[in-house]
């Protein structure tokens, strides 16, 4: 299996672009999977710059309902005029805000403009099944039903949404999927932001594979939003480390939402366990 970063917060491969937000392109040998397309067409772009051909692209998996993950959908689709799109409906259907300085809510969704045929709500698959979990290919998984009790985010606090005529009201990101890749012997947890908490959605990977080892986990955690300096930030970053280790023969590799302060902290708790990504990053596994 091969995991190329298309887009992230930081670019240090000349040509290539930097965003705040988030695209992983999946190779398994079966299939070619587009995992969140970033905040614009930038992805694109680095595609081409890492000999990518996006028409390749069997499918599509939006994490969440924000632009950062989902804004390069247009983009994509006026390259790949076939591939299906999952994601979960009230990722478009409510909209999503974030809250700034001086009580301004900003809008934090996307609209997918000229992809709308193609739009797969995978929480209508989750009905079908009886259970939030649904198999659009074989060996590939996405699921929800994360546990609530572990660690949850403290930037979640600053995220809102909005039913259609709705007041806004907290984000409970029921609006979030996460994908198990197996391809050969790898087994892979991808995640977007993990507003949901990483060590819940590790923990729900684990149940839904029976226990089997999760080779590796790529994704953002979203512990960028904290105060620095805080005692509570030093514990947050303590706990979610706490919870990685509890899966020991797992590899994390994070980037986007985690913050580099955040993964420098981690780092120091976990070693060679955790690895950071950017833009033009290659996993093999």
């Amino acid at each position: 299996m091969k995991i190329s970063v298309l887009i992230e917060n930081k670019a240090e491969i000349s040509g290539l672009q930097a965003r705040h937000g988030l695209a992983l392109l999946v190779e398994t040998g079966e299939h070619v999977i587009l995992f969140d397309t970033g905040p614009d067409e930038a992805f694109t772009a680095n595609a081409r710059q890492l000999g990518v051909d996006l028409s390749d692209v069997e499918l599509v998996v939006i994490s969440h309902g924000h632009y950062d993950h989902g804004g390069g959908l247009p983009a994509f689709c006026r390259l790949n005029s076939a591939a299906p799109i999952y994601l979960h409906s009230k990722a478009v259907k409510d909209s999503h805000f974030s809250l700034k300085p001086g009580n301004i809510y900003r809008d934090a969704g996307f609209i997918p403009e000229g992809c709308e045929q193609r739009l797969m709500y995978v929480d209508e698959q989750f009905t079908k099944t009886g259970a939030e979990v649904f198999s659009p290919v074989d060996g590939v998984l996405l699921f929800a039903g994360f546990p609530k009790d572990g660690f949850i985010p403290e930037g979640n606090k600053r995220l809102y949404s909005q039913k259609p005529g709705g007041v806004l009201e907290a984000d409970d990101f029921s609006h979030e999927i996460a994908m198990l890749v197996l391809s050969g012997n790898a087994l892979v947890l991808i995640t977007g932001c993990s507003h949901s908490g990483i060590g819940n959605m590790v923990r729900r990977a684990y149940e839904l594979t029976g226990g089997r080892k999760i080779d590796a986990v790529v994704g953002g955690f979203h512990l960028m939003y904290s105060d620095p300096g805080s005692m509570g930030k030093r514990n947050q970053i303590e706990t979610v480390a706490e919870e990685l280790r509890k899966f020991p023969e797992t590899k994390f590799y994070t980037g986007h939402c985690t913050g580099e302060e955040s993964f420098a902290q981690l780092r120091k708790l976990l070693g060679d366990q955790i690895s950071a990504i950017e833009t033009g990053s290659c996993i093999k596994l």
